[in-house]
């Protein structure tokens, strides 16, 4: 049953193992970049709070920002894996 903004003549694609490689290479490069980024993130983090005692606000942005892309990845991921259909 299609969601709010999907019309009736919608037709699902499905994904072909070549998609399903190329979007596995992304995938891949997404998580790596994550894991640098967040450990990057993190020793900022640590050493500001060791300085100032607390978080500053670019340090919450960058946190929020980290968990807002690393979330849209893992969505993207499950949707073109087929576990979540188009609402």
């Amino acid at each position: 049953m299609p969601g709010f903004l999907i019309p009736e003549r919608y037709k699902a694609h499905e994904s072909s193992v070549d998609d399903l490689m190329i979007v596995s290479i992304i995938w891949g490069v997404t998580i790596a970049a994550g894991l640098f980024t967040a450990s990057k993130a993190y020793k900022q983090s640590k050493a500001m709070y060791a300085r100032t005692r607390h978080l500053s606000t670019y340090t919450i942005m960058i946190w929020a920002e980290w968990t807002a892309s690393m979330t849209i990845g893992v969505l993207c991921w499950c949707h073109i894996r087929g576990y979540i259909e188009p609402r």
